[in-house]
């Protein structure tokens, strides 16, 4: 379900297929987290993947993992958009049992 609480400056003018999308672009996003649904995630029951090689990571994870965060963005895409769940600076959703988010670049 698309949870649009609170203020947030994502959920804007971007329409595909009719629907709104939260999702950014590859381009817009810092890093991505695969994991356990209904479990924290710090990087204890799945994994984090980073754009880049500089900053501070959330949960550890690998730098320069491009490849996996196009895998877990081609995953969120195909996920109607009234499912995923939006907030501040995060996309996720429920797939199959795995939990899959997409973390924004600070604007």
């Amino acid at each position: 379900m698309l949870n649009t609480t609170g203020s947030n400056p994502y959920n804007k003018d971007m329409e595909t297929n009719n629907e709104i999308s939260v999702l950014p672009t590859l381009e817009q996003i810092e890093s991505a987290y695969s994991g356990r649904p209904g479990k924290c995630c710090c990087g204890c029951n799945g994994k984090h993947y980073h754009a880049d090689n500089t900053g501070d990571y959330r949960g550890g994870g690998k730098p320069n993992d491009v490849k996996q965060i196009k895998r877990i963005l081609g995953i969120l895409q195909a996920v109607p958009a009234k499912e995923l769940e939006a907030f501040g600076d995060y996309v996720s959703a429920e797939v199959e049992g795995r939990l899959y988010i997409v973390y924004r670049r600070a604007a």
